[in-house]
């Protein structure tokens, strides 16, 4: 329950700051249509990206998305930094043969030139080693703070948060 509240404040938190410091309109000030047209297309393709690393469960690939020393990421029951966000998802993807994701909603908010806010539902469905098939149909809610560092962007601060399962298959 605490990890729960934890992630409900940071999304709370993280809408707070995207309310008072977002500009949904036009770029900031100090940036170009263009630039921040280039900001947006960027992280869409690294978006893109994460779902196609999800369903093939590639621990390294999905770690590449995040800031080695300033990951902060709530999930489920705890907040977890670089290394213990790798063993979470090592765990959930332990039991499960694959699965399918899909993005059904994103929304990208450039904040300034070096930061992003990113906001996205999806579908998510998990195929497990015992033939059970389970599905969050659009009820997958992932919100993180992209920062640059070493010429990428990474995922510096976040949370997920999920609801609604189905099992659609019983094993």
């Amino acid at each position: 329950m605490k990890g729960l509240l934890a992630g409900l404040a940071l999304l709370v938190a993280l809408g707070v700051l995207f309310f008072f410091y977002a500009s949904p309109a036009a770029p900031p000030d100090e940036m170009t249509a263009g630039e921040h047209e280039g900001i947006v297309t960027t992280i869409m393709g690294i978006t893109d990206d994460m779902v196609d690393v999800w369903n093939a469960h590639d621990l390294a690939a999905n770690q590449s998305f995040f800031h080695p020393e300033k990951t902060s990421f709530a999930w489920a029951t705890a907040v977890h930094d670089y290394d213990g966000l790798e063993e979470r998802f090592r765990e959930v993807w332990s039991g499960a043969e694959r699965q399918e994701t899909s993005w059904t909603a994103r929304k990208i908010e450039v904040l300034s030139e070096d930061l992003v806010l990113f906001q996205g539902s999806f579908d998510l469905k998990i195929f497990y080693s015992d033939g059970r098939v389970g599905q969050y149909p659009g009820t997958c809610h992932y919100t993180v703070l992209f920062e640059p560092y070493n010429g990428e962007w990474k995922i510096t601060y976040g949370g997920y948060a999920y609801g609604g399962y189905q099992v659609i298959e019983e094993g």
